[in-house]
């Protein structure tokens, strides 16, 4: 173990969430905060002989710059990928607007002559959805509503109630705001901490990056994961990867 995360660390998008296993290793990218833990309690569910490793965009450590192409950041993730496991095979996995960013990897990969026997997307966000800011803001305020009612359930006191309820509404507020303000001229909140406004302007640039992008065919297996059948129907448009991949697999819960 020491061994795999010392030369991870030598690749600074790659992070060993769980690097043991004789089965063929994921590296996956997360959403737009960029955030590689989000899939710390998923690498713990597949067991400790599935290698999973998260895979980190520049900007997050706030030491470099964000990249505002989708194939920029692709490519940035496969020539660590490739350093890092000179052969695969490998399993690409993205999660919400990451998807767009698995998809170029896999194909950049593939096109070298690495085999990839899965591309799997988690909830994936289609990247018109961000030329429809009516469709976008009613899935933002579903999510959020979603949640605000899991957890107020659990505060004890109206008041309590109240103060989270001026919270979220805050919150919600700042980002529908990042939505429906045109490319290139996102606001992020001001912040004197440099990592935070590093990942600010990670945050920006990487839905910059999704608006821009054109998703075009891939032919290798693409499985796309949904909470629940309703989600087809959803803000995220997942049905409209089926454009550029008419042969991806659904699957459910």
């Amino acid at each position: 173990v020491n061994m795999a995360t010392a030369a991870a660390r030598q690749q600074p998008a790659i992070i060993p969430l769980q690097p043991r296993g004789t089965r063929t290793p994921i590296y996956a990218v997360p959403g737009h905060v960029g955030a590689p833990f989000t899939f710390s309690d998923l690498s713990k569910h597949l067991g400790g002989d599935q290698p999973f490793y998260a895979l980190q965009p520049s900007g997050f450590d706030g030491q470099s710059e964000p990249m505002d192409r989708v194939e920029d950041v692709a490519e940035y993730f496969a020539r660590q990928i490739v350093e890092y496991r000179p052969t695969g095979p490998y399993i690409i996995a993205g999660y919400c607007s990451g998807a767009a960013t698995a998809l170029e990897l896999a194909k950049i990969l593939r096109q070298r002559g690495a085999e990839i026997p899965c591309l799997a997307l988690f909830g994936p966000l289609h990247p018109t959805t961000y030329g429809e800011s009516p469709r976008l803001l009613y899935f933002l305020a579903k999510r959020s509503a979603d949640s605000f009612l899991r957890d107020i359930a659990k505060l004890p006191t109206f008041g309590a109630r109240l103060r989270h309820f001026s919270g979220r509404l805050r919150n919600l507020g700042e980002r529908v705001r990042t939505v429906v303000t045109p490319v290139g001229k996102s606001k992020e909140p001001v912040t004197t901490d440099p990592l935070l406004a590093s990942r600010a302007r990670l945050r920006s640039t990487a839905l910059t990056a999704l608006r821009r992008y054109v998703p075009t065919p891939y032919s290798g297996r693409i499985c796309i994961f949904l909470p629940n059948r309703a989600w087809m129907r959803s803000g995220a448009a997942p049905h409209r990867w089926l454009r550029a991949v008419p042969q991806a697999e659904f699957y459910f819960g």
